[in-house]
């Protein structure tokens, strides 16, 4: 019942929000988002209900002091591990910082007390104090003060769904491991409306479908926000989390926390500044090729899709046309060229043009990407066929390349190529900044 509007606000029935919420989410204070409202837990409705929660949720305030934080990860994992679960974290400027964290658990002080001497050293050991949620907390988490600094730091978040895994300590472990620092934490419950006004500038980068579940997903429970600083600290810990397509960072970049613990582009652990770098493609090949097919069908099925961003310039395929071409060769990190497989008597053409384009100065290593295009059909040469025809190892083993089979027209294998050819340039990328 909605006391300010006097009115009934829910009923009885499933409510099917992104994570569903379990029993250890349900405890005195716990903030819940209903129906786009935040509800907070502020009593029990009957005796049993209170013998069953009291038992479970007993609640812990702990403060970890600047000899602990180094194993301010291991701590978290080891909350999760003896069954805890975070009700609020926050950092205040106390000469080292000090992390203030309440956390929701079956034994409650004792039990927690027991895996802080368990995981620290007797010296990290003394840094944390250990008691009962009350008072002394209640004052910490209303007040206005924190630790971050908002100069010379990057944001990284960890998504409700990382949260509620019990992934929290990893993440902060791989920061910590990776040298950067962490100036400030403080969990936050999001409207769908603040979700929607912090991930605003994605709206025209993503596809609307996951757009919408990541701002179901941030406003589904507790979230982690953190100031992370050190040297560079905005391409390292970009970095550090990967690509925001899982699939990518885990062929791209495997030993990135996304890579390592996300699930898919929505649950992907963290979020962090990961707006594109762009690599520059040139799509190539005669005309009727598909060329024009097969750059439509990769904005819808593909997307805009993970930390790499490609261009695709889609060049002009009629010989008046190939003359201008090698205008468009400066900065570009990977070559599409598209071969029409059930046409024999264009093949030698296709040949000598991909082995002028490639012969270019400007593309010396660049990574090619053959699509063979037309697969569908029954006339179509096989890759086997191909390759032998194009001589791909006698003339372009120089660079990375490979030959893939595709129906530009029904966007079958044109996902699968895209990702080797992302991977490549961004190797390609890479290698040439660092010869700068």
């Amino acid at each position: 019942y909605d006391t300010k509007s006097k009115r009934l606000f829910l009923k009885r029935g499933v409510y099917d929000q992104d994570g569903a919420f379990r029993l250890e989410d349900l405890f005195i204070g716990a903030e819940l988002t209903v129906c786009a409202r935040k509800l907070k837990i502020v009593s029990y409705g009957d005796v049993p209900t209170r013998s069953l929660f009291d038992k479970n949720g007993e609640q812990v305030y702990t403060v970890i002091g600047g000899a602990a934080h180094g194993d301010l990860g291991n701590l978290f994992t080891a909350a999760h591990d003896r069954g805890f679960t975070i009700k609020r974290v926050k950092t205040l400027p106390s000469g080292d910082m000090s992390v203030h964290v309440e956390l929701v658990g079956q034994g409650g002080v004792e039990t927690w007390r027991e895996a802080v001497n368990a995981t620290l050293s007797e010296d990290a050991a003394r840094a944390v104090h250990v008691d009962a949620a009350g008072l002394e907390s209640e004052k910490v988490f209303a007040s206005k003060e924190c630790s971050a600094t908002f100069d010379s730091c990057s944001l990284c978040i960890v998504r409700p769904h990382a949260v509620r895994e019990g992934k929290v300590g990893s993440v902060i472990s791989a920061i910590l491991n990776a040298g950067l620092q962490i100036s400030a934490m403080q969990t936050f419950v999001l409207l769908k409306s603040q979700a929607e006004n912090f991930y605003e500038v994605y709206k025209t980068v993503l596809p609307s479908a996951q757009y919408a579940s990541m701002i179901t997903e941030l406003a589904s429970g507790l979230c982690l926000a953190m100031e992370v600083r050190g040297d560079n600290v905005v391409p390292r810990l970009r970095e550090l989390c990967g690509p925001f397509d899982i699939e990518i960072a885990k062929h791209l970049r495997p030993n990135t926390i996304r890579a390592c613990h996300g699930r898919n582009n929505v649950h992907n652990v963290v979020h962090c500044t990961d707006l594109a770098e762009e690599r520059r493609m040139v799509l190539l090949g005669v005309d009727n090729a598909g060329k024009t097919t097969t750059l439509e069908k990769l904005k819808s099925l593909f997307g805009l899709k993970g930390m790499v961003i490609a261009v695709f310039w889609d060049l002009g395929g009629h010989a008046s046309f190939r003359s201008v071409w090698h205008n468009y060769y400066s900065e570009v990190q990977g070559v599409m060229f598209i071969v029409d497989s059930a046409d024999p008597t264009r093949i030698e053409e296709s040949k000598a043009t991909l082995v002028e384009v490639i012969s270019h100065d400007k593309l010396k290593g660049v990574p090619l990407l053959c699509l063979a295009n037309k697969q569908d059909k029954p006339e179509a040469l096989s890759i086997q066929e191909l390759s032998r025809l194009f001589e791909f190892e006698r003339l372009f083993s120089e660079r990375p390349f490979h030959v893939h089979p595709c129906c530009a027209l029904q966007g079958q294998g044109l996902e699968a190529g895209v990702r080797w050819l992302l991977a490549e340039a961004d190797k390609f990328a890479r290698s040439q900044t660092t010869q700068k």
